[in-house]
């Protein structure tokens, strides 16, 4: 019943000027909102951000002004420290010989606060803040609400918030990576072997940003790994490549999957395994736990098709005690995909 309920499914119009966020249907089941980024297939693909709750869906307004410089090309966002504020990626084109990249805080109807990080950050910006390197994860606040964290290419760099000074940085490391419920510490993937690709393996790890030192949580080993989309395909013996970590604040557990497999891990920040839940969804990823770790939200594709293009067009949400699951956001367009999201939990908004 609640099932059917939930599908009875509200379509959403947005109010962003070019529709794209008018192909999300929502269940109407979603607790807290949902920061969405779609992208489309052009070469290179244009991104748009749209925000989902319960009852109703938007289009986040991209800045526009000489805080971005050129900066035009939308990389992705994440949820700021205030339900109304997002931090959004830019990157100048392809074609541009000094690539780079742009960190701004703005507001979800487009009116900016802030770059990061500021034309003092000289360590890692030139003076007019262009950043030298590209962004490739993140940016991601800290819990308390006074750190960032922004993944320039193999190193994640930790900046105040106040003043946009660097405090740390973490290398090498992947493109996964989130903050204790304490701030203190940050969980993050990365090759066990310095000269391995996180492609061939990667396993998790926690950076202690007081005494800056680095602790291997998991030890996974290499095992068969047989395409699920290949059934009868001889197995492949393959090393762990530990992905979608995610770390819910109250319960102080920290889940992550491993590529292949079809479940959700579930540790804790000793390196004690918790359970390992299965899930519904064929190639998901993006991960978001709760607070309480009772339910988990994630990207997952509908189709073996469109999960072996990487164009992932629903989102997800599992209930880990009952093993029930829902799809609470799906995407009816096949140009676009969801590309990544940012889940704000609200605890009053019950499943």
């Amino acid at each position: 019943m609640h099932a059917a309920i939930a599908w009875l499914a509200i379509i959403l119009q947005s109010i962003d000027q070019n529709g794209w966020c008018s192909h999300l249907h929502s269940s109407g089941s979603i607790p807290g909102r949902v920061l969405i980024v779609l992208s489309d297939r052009g070469q290179p693909p244009q991104r748009r951000a749209c925000v989902v709750s319960r009852t109703q869906v938007t289009g986040v307004s991209l800045p526009h002004g000489d805080e971005l410089a050129g900066a035009t090309i939308f990389v992705g966002g994440s949820w700021g420290s205030l339900p109304d504020q997002v931090f959004l990626v830019f990157c100048s084109s392809n074609t541009d010989p000094r690539r780079y990249c742009r960190v701004v805080l703005s507001t979800l109807s487009g009116h900016f606060i802030r770059r990061y990080p500021d034309s003092t950050a000289t360590d890692i910006a030139d003076p007019d803040g262009r950043l030298r390197r590209l962004v490739f994860g993140g940016p991601r606040i800290s819990p308390v609400g006074d750190l960032l964290a922004v993944q320039f290419e193999d190193t994640v760099q930790v900046l105040r918030v106040a003043d946009s000074v660097t405090v740390r940085g973490i290398q090498p490391a992947s493109m996964d990576y989130v903050w204790s419920p304490d701030a203190k510490e940050i969980a993050y993937t990365r090759a066990p072997i310095t000269h391995r690709g996180t492609t061939d393996e990667s396993q998790l790890f926690l950076h202690d940003l007081r005494t800056r030192t680095d602790r291997q949580l998991t030890h996974l080993e290499p095992k068969d790994f047989r395409p699920w989309w290949k059934v009868f395909a001889p197995p492949l013996f393959r090393n762990p490549v530990v992905s979608g970590v995610t770390w819910a604040s109250r319960a102080n557990i920290i889940g992550f999957y491993v590529a292949g497999e079809l479940e959700l891990h579930l540790w804790n920040p000793d390196g004690n395994e918790i359970k390992a839940v299965p899930l519904e969804g064929k190639c998901f990823r993006d991960t978001h736990l709760d607070p309480n770790a009772e339910s988990v939200m994630y990207l997952d594709a509908s189709s073996a098709e469109r999960c072996l293009s990487h164009a992932w067009d629903q989102i997800r949400l599992a209930n880990l005690k009952t093993g029930k699951e829902q799809v609470v956001v799906a995407l009816r367009d096949n140009d676009l995909g969801i590309e990544e999201i940012d889940w704000a939990f609200d605890s009053t908004n019950p499943q």
